[in-house]
């Protein structure tokens, strides 16, 4: 995905490239990991000093509605990170710190509710974070390991609390 693909997504929806729109979506590709808008903003400063963080959540409000970029919902208020949809994927959200890690592909691509369930209802995408707590807050908040069971899959996590199964499992010993 290029500048100049992005800024025509813009145009071609209807609203105008301005030299804001432009850096946001130059940080945003240079971007090695999702990022917050604070974390936007202060790299937007030395350019645009009078930009204010307001701007910068309208115009990340703005590519996400236009399916440009990914607002990854975080455990804190104000602290979504956002990221270039190059391609389709899930992450792994730590509840301590707030890191997130990409991670490729999504396990519910593909997958359609029934159509009893849906009724009238017009899916129009998903998103698929996994929420818990990375190494070093595992190590803070001294967890176990808790076996995380989906689909036809299982990972062994520290202190797994989720929703996919609702229980968690001893790992057994070797």
């Amino acid at each position: 995905m290029s500048v100049t693909h992005i800024l025509e997504s813009i145009k071609k929806a209807g609203y105008k490239i301005t030299p804001q729109r432009r850096a946001i979506v130059q940080i945003l590709l240079k971007a090695a990991k999702p990022l917050t808008a604070a974390e936007i903003s202060q790299q937007l400063q030395p350019l645009f000093p009078d930009t204010s963080q307001d701007t910068v959540y309208r115009n990340l409000r703005l590519l996400a509605e236009l399916g440009l970029v990914a607002q990854i919902r975080s455990s804190t208020a104000y602290s979504d990170c956002f990221e270039l949809l190059k391609e389709h994927h899930c992450h792994l959200v730590c509840l301590g710190c707030g890191n997130i890690t990409c991670l490729p592909g999504c396990p519910v691509d593909g997958w359609q509710p029934p159509s009893h369930v849906l009724g009238d209802f017009w899916v129009t995408g998903h998103s698929f974070e996994v929420h818990g707590y990375c190494s070093r807050c595992q190590r803070e908040r001294g967890e176990g390991l808790s076996c995380l069971s989906f689909g036809s899959g299982a990972a062994w996590v520290r202190g797994a609390k989720t929703s996919l199964t609702g229980r968690t499992f001893a790992r057994p010993q070797s």
